[in-house]
């Protein structure tokens, strides 16, 4: 008899600290999304990583971080990509100056070292914000068609 009651016991007991685990992770799960809300992405992408490993088994937990994951990653990556198209403007335009001028320098024979060095870092620059930027759209496509699985 005794045996069936520490039995009944053990089960009641697991039983609550299971709820209690649930609960906990949804209180994290609820946090990420307050940090989402307040514009805190690297917080709340740090937070769900830290759901994840603390609570690997609690799939409500887990659901609703993953979408706040992706939500958190779209609204970097558009943040990154607003920024980058700004640089990428900037370094156009200051490549199409140096670019003409160059040119100009180069029919004339006058075109000197200094010139030709700075010509090849401001195409450098200008070519790395575009593979920057294409790679940040990329990754934005990809994280919208993921949402709609």
């Amino acid at each position: 008899m005794s045996r069936k009651i520490f039995a009944v016991a053990v089960i009641a007991m697991l039983f609550c600290a299971c709820k209690n685990v649930k609960e906990d992770a949804m209180k994290l799960a609820d946090e990420c999304e307050e940090l989402y809300d307040n514009g805190r992405y690297d917080a709340a992408l740090s937070l769900i990583d830290s759901l994840r490993r603390t609570y690997p088994d609690v799939s409500g937990a887990r659901k609703k971080a993953l979408v706040i994951y992706q939500k958190a990653e779209l609204a970097k990556a558009q943040d990154d990509v607003k920024d980058m198209d700004k640089a990428l403007q900037q370094a156009s335009e200051d490549f199409h100056v140096i670019d003409s001028v160059v040119a100009r320098h180069k029919t004339d024979g006058v075109v000197t070292a200094e010139e030709l060095t700075r010509h090849t870092r401001m195409r450098m620059k200008r070519d790395s914000l575009q593979t920057r930027f294409d790679v940040q759209c990329a990754k934005i496509r990809f994280i919208k068609k993921k949402m709609k699985e």
